[in-house]
């Protein structure tokens, strides 16, 4: 992780790439109660901690930006700074904490207590 995120989203993310041109652009980015990330529970438990973050490379760092509006454990979004690069982005947060984010366990193994 880059400076200023503690934890990335592992259940969501999306590719952006640039197709023409060289304007900047504004990534935004949301998160509602019916999310398939996390249908039972909310992820997002405190919105003023939530950043996107961007791929740089192999480090997820701060996109910039804030929240939108009044953003709620439920539903809320997250507009970035200005970009420059286009990668993969995704939903991040700044307080390791807060925020669980959903996350996918790979290789885990279960043994019979004896």
């Amino acid at each position: 992780m880059g400076s200023g995120i503690a934890r990335v989203s592992s259940c969501e993310y999306w590719t952006l790439t640039r197709k023409s041109g060289s304007r900047n652009g504004f990534v935004t980015i949301g998160w509602e109660a019916s999310s398939n990330c996390s249908p039972s529970t909310p992820y997002i438990t405190n919105p003023a901690t939530i950043r996107v973050a961007r791929l740089d490379g192999t480090t997820w760092t701060n996109a910039g930006g804030g929240v939108d509006g009044t953003p709620t454990n439920t539903v809320g979004t997250f507009t970035t700074g200005s970009n420059t690069n286009f990668t993969a982005f995704a939903l991040a947060t700044v307080n390791f904490t807060d925020n669980p984010l959903p996350v996918l366990f790979d290789g885990v193994k279960a043994y019979a207590k004896k």
